[in-house]
């Protein structure tokens, strides 16, 4: 498992699965207890869990070592683990289609990664297969060359992080409208790209490519890119309403989270539609955090070690802290957001930011629809 015990870990890059879960929740149980007791060094609680005959193969850059039977295991584990506190989690799981193997992607506390293979026997890990992925590479440290603004909503309307070469920091500016954010840095700058954590190019009857590929980016934080509706189904006035029009155009269903960015999301569709003489693109702060770190984040953005997480990510990428943090009408995590946002402006101002899908959709507005990272 990672016990290499190191190798294990995030995966940015999901498997092709015939099912995939993010998290450890839906792990066969044995797996479950397996992963929680190697996370608890409970090595009686382990070897319960161990048919007699376990195999153990871990395949690395120096060959092949094959560790068999349970107490040889127990050995090689214990041994792995000594003096060490790295825990790891299960960020992808999938199902072979007869159900009789199941592959795991893990990843430690210190990035490094490893796909682990398990057969199961009468309730007990009979074989493990494990290939050591080693840490995900993290892009360079970014370098500011032209202005670049990054935006989140928040309570007060708009908050932006605005990037200038030579500045120490972040800047921190906020507005009600992005009219008026982008406008108010203008007059001070000569800003050229303005990245945004909002859904830009709306599609007509289908759904985004953008939006899954952003998912699968994300193994165990897939759940923060929400599905945007179609063009008509943002335009009803009512969440009831815009369901019955997405269902019908598209099939999927409106959640209430997903229907509540509607206001920002026509607010941004119309400024655009006054074609803002500077490059705007869409980006999702989670999936910029991701590519920044080489991984996911681990915890929650509204936790006090989600904003630490994240202010370390940014330092190692070269963004430093900001001078404030929060105010009237945004919070800790919206700055960061922007943040991370401002990061990718910049990278995509230096030729370096990836676009999802790479070229991007064009639907019926014109308006091309990628998420940028």
């Amino acid at each position: 498992m990672v016990r290499q015990r190191s190798a294990v870990r995030r995966c940015g890059v999901p498997l092709t699965p015939t099912s995939s879960y993010g998290g450890t929740m839906h792990l066969p149980p044995v797996l479950q207890q397996l992963f929680d007791a190697e996370n608890n060094r409970d090595w009686v609680a382990v070897g319960d869990l161990l048919h007699p005959d376990v195999r153990w193969t871990i395949v690395g850059a120096e060959g092949e070592r094959v560790v068999e039977g349970k107490d040889s295991y127990l050995e090689a584990l214990a041994t792995a683990y000594e003096g060490s506190e790295t825990r790891f989690r299960c960020v992808e799981v999938t199902r072979s289609g007869d159900g009789a193997r199941t592959v795991t992607m893990l990843v430690d506390d210190d990035g490094r990664r490893s796909l682990d293979v398990f057969e199961v026997e009468e309730g007990l890990v009979r074989r493990e297969w494990e290939f050591p992925l080693g840490r995900d590479e993290a892009p360079s440290p970014l370098e500011v060359i032209v202005p670049v603004l990054g935006v989140d909503g928040c309570s007060a309307g708009w908050v932006g992080a605005l990037l200038v070469p030579g500045a120490p920091r972040p800047r921190v500016v906020i507005a009600p409208t992005i009219a008026e954010l982008v406008e108010t840095v203008r007059g001070d700058v000569e800003l050229q790209v303005v990245g945004i954590d909002i859904p830009i190019g709306l599609p007509d009857d289908t759904t985004r490519q953008a939006d899954e590929l952003a998912r699968r980016a994300l193994p165990g934080r897939a759940s923060s890119v929400f599905t945007t509706l179609t063009r008509l189904a943002y335009l009803a006035p009512t969440r009831l309403e815009a369901d019955s029009i997405n269902r019908n155009l598209s099939g999927q269903g409106v959640g209430a989270q997903a229907f509540a960015l509607r206001d920002k999301i026509l607010e941004v569709d119309a400024w655009l539609r006054t074609r803002p003489s500077v490059d705007v693109i869409e980006v999702h702060p989670e999936l910029s955090f991701a590519t920044m770190a080489g991984t996911p984040m681990t915890h929650p953005k509204k936790t006090e070690a989600g904003a630490a997480e994240r202010l370390a990510a940014l330092a190692a990428a070269g963004v430093a802290r900001p001078s404030v943090l929060s105010g009237s009408g945004y919070a800790v995590d919206d700055v960061l957001d922007a943040c991370a946002v401002a990061w990718t402006a910049g990278r995509r101002a230096s030729g370096e930011a990836l676009s999802h899908p790479d070229p991007p959709e064009i639907f019926g507005d014109g308006i091309a629809a990628a998420i940028h990272a």
